[in-house]
């Protein structure tokens, strides 16, 4: 058997001509798809345990959405810094919590560009992470431009920012979006800081009973990836039964 962490993955065998259905050595039923995920029962334990304080994510008269993970040029901050900018509403804040090679850069850019409604928070320890993204409004991530992307997404983040029951917003284009899927959030295909400010705009003047679906959406999409389905998932392969 093959698996893939993304879901396009019969897509990318057929687009290389290995199935057998072109005259290639794989059958498509073979090939199977187990996404990454997260373990619920760790997440509540840490959400609990590992409280950090921050007075920005505690305002509750802020907007806030929260980043979590690498600071690197594929994670493209550039572009919620150029958003940022352009927003208007005094209440949205943009909150960065990680370190990479791109850290001390993107801070400069802040300072020197006064962008007041961004702050980069630096890194944290892994135990810390349910805390800060269950006290968001929003959670997202910017995708960087990859063909790659048209197979799927794994990215470890996407189950965090699930479990934690609020809105995810996704940057980028991608296919198998965990958000058409589950109407979880919104996905912004155009990575642009005018269409990321808009989308941005969308839901800080959504109703929140209707964030709070997105929010209980989430929570229904993280239980499908909880390690323990996903365990009984990888046992079926290797024992035949899909």
């Amino acid at each position: 058997s093959i698996i893939f962490t993304m879901e396009g993955g019969r897509d990318y065998i057929i687009e290389k001509g290995w199935d057998k259905g072109q005259g290639g050595p794989i059958d498509l039923k073979k090939v199977h798809h187990i996404n990454n995920g997260i373990d619920l029962e760790a997440f509540e334990i840490n959400r609990d345990k590992y409280v950090i304080e921050d007075d920005d994510l505690d305002d509750s008269t802020t907007f806030k959405l929260v980043y979590t993970g690498s600071i690197r040029r594929a994670n493209n901050i550039d572009l919620v810094l150029d958003a940022a900018k352009l927003e208007k509403s005094p209440e949205v804040r943009f909150l960065i919590w990680g370190n990479g090679d791109q850290f001390d850069r993107l801070n400069q850019r802040v300072k020197d560009e006064n962008i007041q409604n961004v702050k980069l928070k630096g890194r944290v320890g892994k135990g810390y992470i349910p805390s800060i993204v269950s006290r968001a409004d929003v959670n997202f991530f910017v995708l960087e431009d990859s063909p790659l992307f048209r197979f799927g997404l794994s990215l470890n983040k996407s189950f965090d920012y699930l479990a934690a029951g609020k809105p995810m917003m996704i940057v980028g284009d991608a296919a198998y979006s965990l958000i058409d899927k589950y109407q979880c959030g919104i996905h912004v295909r155009e990575a642009s800081p005018l269409s990321l400010m808009q989308a941005v705009d969308q839901l800080a003047k959504m109703d929140l009973a209707k964030r709070k679906i997105m929010g209980r959406n989430a929570i229904k999409a993280a239980k499908e990836y909880d390690f323990k389905v996903l365990t009984q998932k990888l046992v079926a392969v290797i024992e035949g039964h899909l």
